[in-house]
């Protein structure tokens, strides 16, 4: 429905199967507070967020949007700016969970997209202007195709770059489009 709505505290999906969709930026979730993701989600299965507008407090660590140890989840049609990180997908058993056509933009932690789980696969998303990297995968299987990942800095960090690999095997890195990242366009390491 939209409207705006302030949390004091986080969503918390606690089922599997579970829809939640918005109207895009007329569903406006935001919060002050720097201590909670706004949408968290852990060991649940077939969760489908679209369609949403998440705006942090523009500071902390904490995500829009956290799946752990989830699968078959999937975020799509979403626009989450000033969080820490924008989406975290995070748990080892994190299997094939899906980040389709999202935008992502001026989030302040380590990347735009931070993927932990393996088989995540990243799609036709535009990821611009985070403070550290756009894309970060730390699991092997990942799958990072046809995304936009534009200006996002090092904010001193050692390293950052538009989409970064690191200690993952066996990933796709297809048709994406990486221009004016701080320090690199994309970095594979530690594999």
């Amino acid at each position: 429905k939209p409207g705006t709505y302030m949390l004091t505290t986080r969503i918390t999906i606690d089922k599997s199967d579970i829809n939640i969709t918005g109207s895009g930026r007329s569903s406006i979730i935001t919060t002050a507070s720097t201590s909670f993701p706004l949408i968290f989600v852990d060991t649940k299965n077939y969760i489908n967020i679209s369609n949403l507008y998440i705006v942090g407090p523009d500071s902390g660590v904490y995500s829009g949007i956290r799946l752990a140890n989830c699968i078959y989840c999937s975020i799509n049609h979403c626009e989450i700016e000033k969080c820490g990180v924008g989406i975290t997908i995070a748990g080892a058993s994190s299997l094939t969970n899906r980040i389709t056509q999202c935008f992502l933009h001026h989030n302040v932690g380590n990347a735009g997209i931070s993927s932990m789980g393996p088989t995540t696969i990243i799609s036709a998303c535009r990821v611009e202007d985070n403070v550290k990297t756009g894309i970060l995968v730390n699991n092997h299987k990942q799958i990072i195709v046809n995304n936009t990942v534009l200006r996002n800095d090092s904010a001193n960090a050692a390293f950052s770059s538009g989409i970064t690999v690191d200690a993952a095997d066996d990933c796709q890195i297809v048709g994406n489009i990486c221009l004016e990242n701080d320090k690199y366009e994309i970095v594979i390491k530690n594999l």
